[in-house]
Formats: structure tokens, C-alpha cells, sequence
């Protein structure tokens, strides 16, 4: 990654695990700017950059939940891998569900993860330490 400060999309509507992301972040030494969008259509016009987001960095990631309103986290991630200029953004998708049909659903709209959310501290800390350093360390990610 050229950049030296990471760019994190996260869209999710709970305000509680939008402060554990930001609070298990600011564990690390490297430099990340997390951006949240709590809900699908609002996620679109930021990567779309339709304002008020035309200023915002595209992000190198981004963690989505499935259950977010406006446009759920389904169709929102269907809408971003049809879409060229944002196919290749990484998805990673953090769920409280565990229902099969999602796994696959997710998987099958091209999402490049899918982790169910934790719900001990201390292990959401972890994966999203794990996270980190697998896309930001260990995978090389395109220049934009």
C-alpha cells in the first residue's frame, strides 16, 4: 500500500460497535482514518462521492454489516461489485448473523470475507487487530 495511512470505509447504524471498530484502531501504531456510514444509501453516494462526501478519500477497505437500514448490507454490497470503478475495493462483511444463506449469499455478490461479529471485547479486539494487519499488512492492495 503506497499510502501510509489506511483508509477504512465502515458502514454500520450501531453506534456501540462503531466506537469498539474506532476503539480497537486506535490500539495500533499504524495510521488509519475510519470513516462510518450508518446506513447503505448513504454508504453509495460516499463511494459514488456525491456530496456532501465529493472530498472523502476512496477507501483501500471496507467492513460492512448486513443489517443496516435504508439499503441493507445485502444490497448494498450487490450494488458495489457491479459497479467498475469500485469492484475492486475489498469487502470484508461483519455480521451478528451466522445464517448459512447469508455466508453464501455474501460470497456469491463477490465479498472477499465474512466474520461474525464477536461479542466479547477482548475478541472483537482481536479480529479486528487480525483484520488490520491481514489487509494492511500482509496483503497488497492496488494503487488508486
Amino acid at each position: 500500500m503506497k499510502s501510509k495511512t489506511a483508509e477504512i470505509l465502515l458502514v454500520e447504524d450501531s453506534l456501540g460497535d462503531i466506537e469498539l471498530v474506532r476503539e480497537a484502531l486506535s490500539e495500533f501504531s499504524f495510521q488509519t482514518n475510519l470513516h462510518s456510514i450508518t446506513n447503505g444509501a448513504n454508504a453509495l453516494d460516499f463511494l459514488s462521492k456525491r456530496p456532501p462526501y465529493q472530498d472523502v478519500p476512496r477507501p483501500h477497505i471496507i467492513i460492512l454489516d448486513l443489517n443496516i437500514p435504508i439499503m441493507d448490507g445485502r444490497k448494498l454490497l450487490k450494488k458495489i461489485k457491479s459497479i467498475d470503478d469500485l469492484q475492486s475495493i475489498p469487502i470484508i462483511v461483519l455480521s451478528t448473523s451466522d445464517n448459512e444463506s447469508d455466508i453464501d449469499m455474501v460470497y456469491k455478490y463477490n465479498a472477499n470475507c465474512y466474520i461474525t461479529k464477536p461479542i466479547d471485547f477482548k475478541e472483537f479486539v482481536h479480529v479486528i487487530k487480525a483484520l488490520h494487519d491481514f489487509w494492511f499488512r500482509i496483503v497488497r492492495l492496488p494503487s488508486y
